[in-house]
């Protein structure tokens, strides 16, 4: 059987994990967080209606096409909102 040695090594302070119990830097943010959660999610009661559909001729867009351009942009808040929810969620 070989004998194993021991190597010597150092490790750069980098490269050792974070102590637990030090506050989230992004803590102080937490209000503006909830607030832009409010705000997202007026915009996407706002566009997830059909009222914001115009359906006069003087529209540049059709209905279906004014439908479409508004479920995507339902979908982008949305998405948004999940991302921000999340970060509020690791805050607590």
């Amino acid at each position: 059987m070989s004998q194993t040695e021991d190597v010597d090594y150092t490790v750069s302070e980098h490269a050792t994990p974070e102590p637990e119990n030090e506050p989230d830097e992004d803590q102080a943010y937490k209000g503006v967080l909830v607030e832009v959660e409010k705000y997202l999610k007026e915009a996407i009661d706002e566009h997830n209606t059909l009222d914001v559909i115009d359906l006069t001729e003087a529209s540049k867009m059709t209905p279906t096409q004014q439908v479409a351009v508004h479920k995507l942009v339902v979908n982008h808040l949305r998405s948004i909102k999940v991302e921000i929810d999340n970060k509020i969620k690791e805050l607590k």
